[in-house]
């Protein structure tokens, strides 16, 4: 096996031998790949042997329940009909805390968690008019999660930013449609930002706004692990990475670079480790941590 750059030098052989992982760095990337071809790449690269899925394998069907845990009150009126829209979303003290849009009220209201999974109101936050959609994502690299509603009428979205200490302050107004009604927050064209996006119901129209913030200089590069997992992977990296995010590709040669967790399977953060666990890909598959 070679391990060779974009310029296809070879910088070393290696013999493929079960599951193995070492990082590579370049151009603010660090990547791992699956691959069963022996074939050169023109990108920097270390080969891992895929983890076969055995035939025959029974799974017992899964059980799904819910119990009812407790009711948390927040800000209604006009029937009680404030409540529009929830979310969860990681805040610095690494426990999962909810944010719920007031439609009546125009705020958003934090609910923080206690680390046994009770909430309790933190705060509430002024947003436009008539709020029934929120999304949570760090818009601006810099590890902190920040919120995003849709503001039902008076068409626009509003970007609540992280202070870094759990609290939040307003960065910007955008205007959108006529009655955005959804606003969703993902990385739309591969560049390592979350983008905003928002369906607008009566005018019948989506506004797709791409980030074209200035993240923090990265200082570090963190670690980027491969690990099977029952039969299937996991990738796995430090949450204080910030700014940076996976991505994965099929195809070195053919195919661009493209976010990870918008296939089904969603990356999840404990407080300590941000991970993907996928099944064992039936192909070709890279990933690479990736700083804009």
């Amino acid at each position: 096996m070679q391990v060779i750059d974009y310029q296809d030098s070879i910088l070393g052989d290696f013999k493929l031998h079960g599951l193995f992982q070492h990082p590579v760095r370049r151009t603010n990337a660090i990547m791992y790949g699956f691959n069963r071809a022996n074939t050169k790449q023109q990108l920097l690269q270390i080969w891992l042997l895929l983890i076969g899925l055995l035939a025959g394998l029974s799974q017992a069907q899964a059980q799904t329940s819910f119990n009812l845990s407790a009711n948390y009150p927040v800000p209604a009126r006009g029937g009680g009909d404030s409540p529009y829209a929830v979310t969860a979303f990681m805040n610095v003290d690494g426990r999962v805390d909810l944010v719920v849009a007031n439609a009546d009220y125009n705020t958003l209201t934090v609910l923080t968690n206690d680390g046994s999974g009770n909430f309790s109101s933190n705060a509430a936050y002024a947003v436009g008019s008539y709020p029934d959609s929120v999304a949570a994502a760090d818009v601006n690299g810099d590890g902190y999660v920040d919120l995003i509603c849709a503001n039902q009428w008076d068409g626009t979205l509003t970007v609540l930013t992280n202070n870094g200490s759990g609290g939040f302050g307003s960065n910007a107004t955008y205007t959108v449609g006529y009655n955005p009604f959804s606003v969703v927050a993902a990385d739309l064209n591969g560049d390592g930002k979350v983008d905003i996006a928002c369906a607008n119901r009566n005018s019948n129209s989506v506004s797709v706004f791409f980030n074209n913030s200035i993240f923090p200089l990265a200082t570090a590069t963190p670690p980027l692990n491969v690990n099977p997992s029952g039969s299937g992977i996991q990738v796995s990296w430090p949450s204080a990475s910030a700014g940076w995010s996976l991505q994965q590709n099929p195809n070195l040669t053919t195919m661009p670079w493209g976010p990870s967790g918008y296939s089904g399977y969603t990356i999840s953060d404990n407080g300590t480790t941000k991970s993907l666990t996928i099944p064992s890909p039936p192909g070709n598959m890279f990933f690479r941590l990736f700083h804009p």
